[in-house]
C-alpha cells in the first residue's frame, strides 16, 4: 500500500517556547532527556525546555520549562545538532561547541576557528560530525567515545560559493550542497565521488536522510529532490513558491517505537509517517509523504528555519518570530489555550496584511532579468513578478529568486534601496569617482563607520573612502557620533576585518599613531537596544512565577500597564521621557531575586541613557542616601556564577558614566567595586570579558576630576584585571580588551600628567610597560593596539 493511501492525523499547535530576544534559527531534541527541547537564536543563546507534569493541575498536560541556558557564542548561533551523546553548536564566530549532556550547561570542549568563515550547518551520525562553511568547504570530526576531537578527519573541498547543506548518509558517506547549485557524493575518505552540477536551481539548502530511500534535498528554488545514496535523481516536486531552508524526515510509528519510544507511549497515530516536513522563508511548514502528497500545510507568524522530530513524534519548529513551537496529533498532549492560538492566528493574519510600500507598478518588469547581468555575486535586484515586488540575487552568473518583498510596520516612514531591496531611514545616492554613483541605505543609530566599511567591501571600493563615507553620513544625519555596542557580545573592531584584507601596511600603523587614542573625551555607551515586546513578555512571565511564590515586590495589574507602556520608549533612549510611576515600577523589580534580575538590567541599562534616570536617581541619592551605583555593585556582582546578571550591572554603570550628576555616585562606589575584582577576574564568559574592558575604559573617563588617590584605585583595578586579556577565546577579542587596557591606562596617566599628578604615571609604567611591548612589538591583527601600546610607552618614558 502507497503511502498516500494511508489516513493522516493533522498536527496541531501545542507548546510555544518563548524566551529568545532574536529569531530562533535551529531546533534539536536532547540526546538524554525525554522530549526535550534544544533551540538555538542568533541571540547568541542555546536553550534547553524540559517537559514537565503540571503540579496544580494532575488532569492537566505537560508544559515545557526553560531549564538551561547555554552561552559561549561570541556572535550568531546558526546550527545545533545532537547525537546520542551530546549537543553541538555552531555560529558565525566559526567555531565548534560541544555541551554537556546534563544539567550544568558547561561547554566540554571549544573547536575555535574550525572555520575561516561562518559555519552555517551541523549533521551528526554515529561518531562523525559534519560541519558546513561559508568558507566553501565542509569538515569531518571525529566525535566517538562522547568526545569532539580538536582536528577535523576530513576536509572537503571543491564548491565554488558558500557550504549551506551537509549530512552523513548510512552507509558512511558524506553529502554536501551549496549556493554554486551543486550536490557533492564523498566517500567516508573524504574523496568527492560525484558531483551534480545543477542538483537545485538555485541554493542547495538542506538534506535529511530518508531511510530504505537515500536522502533528499531542498533548495531555493522551492523544490523537494530525492536521491539514492549514490546520488542518483529518484523524483522531485515543488514545495513551496519561496525558499525551502530544510527538510527534515519524520519517522513512521513503527520506526519510532524501535529507537526512541517505550511500550507504554502509543505516540502517534499507527497512520501517520513515514512523512517529509518542509520549512519556507513563505512562513509555513508543508507534511509530505515520500511521493510528492501534500498532507498538510500550517503557517507561522514568520519564515520557518527548520523542524527537529522530538521522541514521541512531536514536532520542534525554528520560527523568525522569537519563539519555537511546539505540535502534536495527540489531543492529550495540548498544553496551549485557545486564545493562544488564535492569538497566532491573528499574528499570521496581520503579517500577510503588511504593506511595504512599494508600487510593483514603479518596478521594472522581471522580464528585465534576461538581459540584465549583475556585476558580482550577492547583487540584488526588484521587480515587478506578476503584480508582486520580487527580490531577485546574482549568484554564479545566473539571478536567483530570494523571495516575496514582506515588511512590517516599523517600515513606515522608511525609504526603499532599490539596489539591496532593503528600507532605511535614510537613502543617498553616493559618487564613488567620476559619473560613478552607488546607492548608500543608513538607518539612524548604526555605526557609521561598521556602515562604511561595509559598503566599501561589499562595492569593492578603496579603503580611503571610509572616513569620506563617515563624514559624508555624519553630516546629512546631524548626529553626534558614539561608537557602537550594539552588539552584545562585545565591541566592534571597525578596521579589524579591512586591515587584514590589505595586509597592516606600515603606513596604516603610521596613521594610526597619528591618532590620539587616549585620553577618552567622552564615554563609550552601551546603546544596542532590547526588542520591547521580548523584555515585556520576559518580565510578565517572571512576575507570574513571583506570584506563585507569594513574593510582596508582585507588580500589580497598574505596574505592569505602565511599564508596558513606558517600554516602546526603549527603541529611542535618549528622547525618553519616563514616568516617576516608571521608575517606581523599577524600584519593586530590583527587589527580585538575583535569579530573575536580568530582563530588569536589561531595561534600567537603557533607562539609563534618558536624562530622566539621571535626575531621578540623583534626586534618590540626595532624599534618601540610595546609591544606585553601590546596590549594582554589591547585589549584582558579587557572584561569579551568575555571568548573565554581572554581563548587564556592568553595562548599566557604563551608561551611567555619561551623566555628571552620576558620577559621584560611581566614585563613592570604587570601594565597593574593589571588591568585585576578584569575581570579575572570575568570568569565563567572553561577552562578560569584553564588558569588563570597556567598563574600564569609562571608568577611567570618570576618573578625570577625581583625585590622584582615586585615579592610583583605578589603575590598581585595570592591572590586576589586565590578565583577562589572555583568556579570551579569539584573537579579536583579546587584542580589543588589550586595546581597552591600554586606553584606560593612557587616559589615567595623560590627565594626570595635565594636572601635576606624575605619581599616577610613574605607577603606572612598571605595571604597564611589559604589556604594552607585547604588542608594540610583536605582529598583531589591530594596528590600534600597536598604535596605542606605542603612544602609552612614550608617555611611561617622558616621566622616566
Amino acid at each position: 500500500m502507497s503511502s498516500s493511501s494511508l489516513s493522516y492525523k493533522p498536527y496541531k499547535f501545542a507548546h510555544i517556547l518563548s524566551d529568545h530576544t532574536n529569531e530562533v534559527r535551529s531546533v534539536c531534541r536532547h540526546p538524554i532527556f525525554d522530549n526535550a527541547c534544544v533551540t538555538a537564536s542568533y541571540d547568541g543563546t542555546i536553550k534547553l525546555w524540559l517537559l514537565k507534569d503540571n503540579e496544580s493541575n494532575a488532569k492537566a498536560p505537560p508544559t515545557y520549562s526553560l531549564e538551561l541556558t547555554y552561552i559561549s557564542h561570541t556572535d550568531y548561533v546558526m546550527t545545533v545538532a545532537s547525537s546520542s551523546q551530546n549537543i553541538y553548536s555552531s555560529g558565525h564566530d566559526k567555531k565548534v561547541v560541544q555541551w554537556s549532556n546534563g544539567m550544568d550547561a558547561v561547554a566540554q570542549v571549544e573547536v575555535e576557528n574550525a572555520h575561516e568563515e561562518a559555519i552555517s550547518r551541523l549533521a551528526v551520525n554515529g561518531d562523525r560530525l559534519m560541519s558546513a562553511s561559508w568558507d566553501k568547504t565542509a569538515k569531518v570530526w571525529d566525535i566517538s567515545g562522547g568526545q569532539l576531537k580538536g582536528q577535523p578527519v576530513a576536509v572537503l573541498k571543491g564548491h565554488t560559493n558558500h557550504v549551506d547543506a551537509v549530512c552523513i548518509l548510512p552507509n558512511g558517506s558524506y553529502v554536501t550542497g551549496s549556493r554554486d547549485k551543486a550536490l557533492k557524493m564523498w566517500d567516508s575518505n573524504g574523496r568527492c565521488t560525484s558531483t551534480v552540477s545543477d542538483a537545485h536551481q538555485g541554493s542547495v539548502r538542506g538534506f535529511c536522510v530518508v531511510p530504505q530511500l537515500g536522502f533528499a534535498s531542498c533548495g531555493s528554488d522551492g523544490l523537494i529532490r530525492l536521491w539514492t545514496n549514490k546520488g542518483n535523481p529518484i523524483t522531485n516536486w515543488t514545495a513551496h513558491d519561496s525558499l525551502v531552508y530544510d527538510v527534515s524526515y519524520v519517522a513512521s510509528t513503527a520506526q519510532l517505537k524501535a529507537d526512541t519510544m517505550s511500550d507504554e507511549d502509543e505516540g502517534l497515530d499507527k497512520g501517520n509517517g513515514p512523512l517529509l516536513v518542509t520549512s519556507s522563508e513563505d512562513q509555513s511548514i508543508k507534511i509530505w509523504s515520500p511521493d510528492g502528497l501534500l498532507r498538510q500545510h500550517i503557517e507561522f507568524p514568520s519564515c520557518v528555519w527548520q523542524t527537529a522530530l522530538l521522541s514521541n513524534g512531536d514536532l520542534l519548529v525554528a520560527c523568525g518570530d522569537m519563539n519555537a513551537y511546539v505540535l502534536t496529533i495527540d489531543a492529550s498532549r495540548v498544553a496551549v489555550s485557545t486564545e493562544q492560538v488564535e492569538n497566532i492566528r491573528k499574528k499570521i493574519i496581520e503579517s500577510k496584511e503588511k504593506r511595504t510600500g512599494v508600487d510593483p507598478s514603479q518596478l521594472e518588469d522581471v522580464s528585465v532579468l534576461s538581459t540584465l547581468k549583475g556585476t558580482k555575486n550577492g547583487d540584488k535586484k526588484m521587480v515587478n513578478e506578476n503584480g508582486q515586488s520580487m527580490i531577485y540575487i546574482w549568484n554564479g552568473g545566473e539571478w536567483e529568486k530570494f523571495g516575496a518583498v514582506v515588511d512590517d510596520p516599523s517600515l513606515q516612514g522608511k525609504q526603499l534601496n532599490k539596489e539591496d531591496g532593503k528600507f532605511y531611514d535614510r537613502v543617498w545616492k553616493v559618487e564613488v569617482s567620476d559619473g560613478v554613483q552607488i546607492t548608500l541605505g543608513y538607518n539612524l543609530g548604526d555605526d557609521p563607520t561598521r556602515v562604511a566599511i561595509e559598503f566599501c567591501q561589499e562595492n569593492n571600493l578603496e579603503s580611503y573612502l571610509v572616513d569620506q563615507i563617515v563624514e559624508f553620513i555624519m553630516k546629512n544625519t546631524g548626529q553626534d557620533y558614539k561608537p557602537n555596542m550594539s552588539n552584545q557580545f562585545g565591541s566592534f573592531d571597525p578596521y579589524a576585518s579591512m586591515e587584514r584584507e590589505e595586509g597592516k601596511t606600515t603606513s596604516a600603523l603610521d596613521q594610526e599613531r597619528e591618532k590620539d587614542h587616549f585620553p577618552l573625551k567622552k564615554p563609550e555607551l552601551v546603546t544596542g537596544m532590547p526588542k520591547p515586546e521580548a523584555v515585556v513578555k520576559k518580565i510578565l512571565s517572571l512576575n507570574e512565577e513571583l506570584q506563585k511564590e507569594g513574593n510582596q515586590n508582585v507588580l500589580s495589574a497598574d505596574d505592569i500597564k505602565e511599564f508596558e507602556t513606558q517600554c516602546q520608549q526603549l527603541s529611542s533612549p535618549s528622547s525618553a521621557k519616563y514616568s516617576e510611576e516608571f521608575f517606581s515600577v523599577l524600584e519593586k523589580m530590583l527587589k527580585w531575586p538575583q535569579t530573575k534580575q536580568f530582563p530588569v538590567f536589561d531595561v534600567l541599562r537603557v533607562v539609563f541613557l534618558s536624562a530622566d534616570a539621571e535626575t531621578y536617581f540623583t534626586t534618590r541619592n540626595a532624599q534618601h542616601n540610595k546609591n544606585i551605583a553601590k546596590e549594582i555593585v554589591n547585589n549584582c556582582m558579587q557572584d561569579s556564577s551568575n555571568f548573565a546578571l554581572t554581563l548587564m550591572a556592568l553595562r548599566t554603570l557604563i551608561n551611567m558614566c555619561q551623566w555628571s550628576n552620576l558620577k559621584p555616585l560611581i566614585t563613592d562606589s570604587i570601594e565597593d567595586i574593589q571588591k568585585t575584582v576578584p569575581v570579575l577576574n572570575k568570568a569565563s564568559k567572553d561577552p562578560v570579558r569584553l564588558t569588563i574592558g570597556r567598563f574600564l575604559v569609562n571608568l577611567s573617563y570618570v576618573a578625570h576630576s577625581e583625585s590622584a588617590n582615586f585615579k592610583l584605585q583605578v589603575l590598581d583595578i585595570v592591572n590586576t584585571l589586565k590578565g583577562i586579556s589572555k583568556n579570551l577565546g579569539n584573537t579579536q577579542g583579546r587584542e580589543e580588551y588589550a586595546y581597552d587596557v591600554v586606553r584606560s591606562v593612557g587616559t589615567l596617566c595623560l590627565i594626570s600628567i595635565l594636572k601635576a599628578e606624575e605619581s599616577v604615571c610613574k605607577a603606572a609604567s612598571p605595571k604597564f610597560t611589559a604589556f604594552c611591548k607585547q604588542y608594540e612589538r610583536t605582529s598583531v591583527q589591530s594596528v590600534k593596539l600597536q598604535a596605542a601600546s606605542y603612544q602609552l610607552l612614550q608617555v611611561f618614558s617622558s616621566v622616566a
